[in-house]
């Protein structure tokens, strides 16, 4: 039979001569998102196939690939995860993925759609090598390919990894498409949550301090003597919360911002906001002139590394806290440049000895608290642009008067008052993933994400996510115009 006649038989009668004893019907995941970006209605007719393997680059595409689509055009798959022998971008052992592009034009994520595997070639400049059929969670950073490169443009491609932040480095996965998708778990055979909070843990705990936090615990030492322990105290308050040590716009990380100004500015001082965070080029980037990413964040010198740091500088949550701050009075100018009064300092110890206090207790290894909390989660695509977009539509206004006005959102989900330290806000964007990802990558940075996040079963991709902690009060959800996720529990 020729190739031809085999295609036809498989396109009349779907995944004949593959996947024999495959469950193809319970391989897919039909939510909303995949009917709407992946799923094409109908299968592929054999003129389709050939047009698009034309409009690819002449690559001919598997027949195990044809007879997948054939019984059902592209989705997103129940099983996500496949294993492999060396390392990539995304894992040690194992690459996952979000959908796998169906042979078509209507949908976006198809191989002839919006995104599909030109798309990725043409304007994010991936090599060359075939066809890109399935696309992972960070959202265009690393992809899954059919790479001809050995057996031409009619063989039988192998399946690869591309690690666009790896200099497109091109990672074996699977001998065939087939082999592939027969080979996929279930994303919890790599549940690494619990080995990830016990390194962040550690570096927390044992990591070195960098030289300004060095030279500022010896300024504050006659009225701080345990000025290190405190830090290490907190950072490990925060890992519990998080399960990595990562700061945003929440509580914990709102007193370590407090607790890093005050020990800058105990031998610094801070004429502005910028001056204070601004991260120099690699050619400056020396304890002098300090700021607040040369402290914590982790650039330094290969000179003086440091083990003691955040990895990255969640600027929206910064600037949020410092309007904060100065609106609060807080943080004064003064002839010695913008400083705490001496009130906000007698605050900020007496919450560093709260913390301490609880020591083994609420911040010790493996004990949480007894207090229930609550974040209520909402999510949108395509509605706002950055951080800053996000907030403007949280945040309450002010009058002319001086009167502080409801914001939309407050208006829509029946929000009386606003605390705006315990609304948190996401954008895939400033987390370096430029179209909509999953909840549960969109959502991983946000307080106790560790405990509430396997609550939520939704799939759906989207790039903007506000979560609302207590004391606000949302006596409305379903009232605003974003998709309101749901409401999640956690302890504290």
């Amino acid at each position: 039979m020729s190739n031809v006649q085999s295609r036809d038989e498989q396109v009349r009668e779907g995944a004949v001569g593959h996947f024999e004893g495959f469950d193809v019907a319970g391989f897919w995941d039909d939510s909303a998102y995949a009917l709407e970006e992946y799923v094409e209605q109908a299968p592929p007719s054999r003129e389709l196939i050939a047009a698009l393997e034309e409009e690819l680059g002449g690559y001919r595409l598997p027949d195990s690939y044809v007879a997948l689509m054939t019984a059902h055009n592209g989705g997103t798959p129940t099983r996500t995860c496949f294993p492999v022998p060396e390392a990539t971008s995304w894992a040690e052992d194992h690459v996952e993925i979000t959908g796998i592009r169906g042979i078509g034009r209507t949908r976006s994520q198809s191989l002839g759609g919006e995104f599909g595997s030109l798309f990725w070639i043409d304007l994010w400049e991936y090599p060359d090598i075939g066809v890109y059929f399935a696309d992972t969670p960070s959202a265009g950073h690393d992809m899954l390919a059919l790479d001809y490169r050995a057996c031409g443009r009619h063989g039988e491609p192998t399946v690869v990894h591309v690690d666009q932040e790896n200099d497109f480095a091109i990672t074996p996965v699977a001998e065939n498409f087939e082999a592939f998708v027969t080979g996929l778990v279930d994303e919890s055979v790599y549940d690494t949550s619990e080995q990830d909070r016990l390194a962040e843990l550690a570096m927390v705990r044992e990591g070195s301090f960098s030289p300004i936090l060095l030279r500022a615990f010896r300024e504050v030492a006659d009225v701080l003597p345990d000025a290190d322990r405190r830090l290490r105290t907190l950072a490990e308050a925060v890992v519990h919360d998080k399960g990595l040590f990562a700061l945003h716009a929440d509580a914990r990380s709102t007193l370590m911002y407090d607790y890093l100004f005050w020990l800058f500015t105990s031998f610094n001082q801070v004429r502005s906001f910028e001056q204070y965070v601004r991260t120099p080029p690699h050619h400056e980037r020396s304890s002098k002139p300090p700021n607040y990413a040369l402290m914590i964040v982790g650039f330094s010198p290969a000179s003086e590394p440091y083990g003691f740091r955040t990895g990255g500088c969640a600027r929206a949550c910064l600037d949020e806290w410092w309007s904060s701050r100065i609106a609060s009075g807080r943080i004064a100018e003064t002839a010695d440049g913008h400083r705490f009064t001496d009130a906000a300092v007698a605050a900020l110890l007496d919450e560093l000895a709260t913390v301490a206090g609880e020591g083994a207790s609420a911040v010790g290894e493996n004990r949480r608290g007894t207090e229930t909390g609550v974040v209520q989660v909402f999510l949108s695509r395509g509605r706002f642009s950055s951080v800053e977009d996000i907030r403007d539509h949280v945040d309450e206004r002010w009058s002319q008067n001086g009167d502080a006005e409801p914001s939309v959102f407050m208006a829509e989900v029946g929000m009386a008052e606003l605390e705006p330290m315990c609304v948190e806000a996401m954008h895939a964007r400033d987390e370096g993933n430029l179209v909509p990802v999953a909840p549960r990558v969109l959502l991983r940075g946000a307080s106790y994400a560790d405990q509430w996040l396997p609550q939520v079963e939704s799939t759906e991709p989207a790039d903007a996510a506000i979560c609302v902690f207590a004391p606000n009060v949302v006596t409305d959800p379903h009232g605003s115009s974003l998709h309101y996720l749901g409401r999640f529990t956690y302890r504290v």
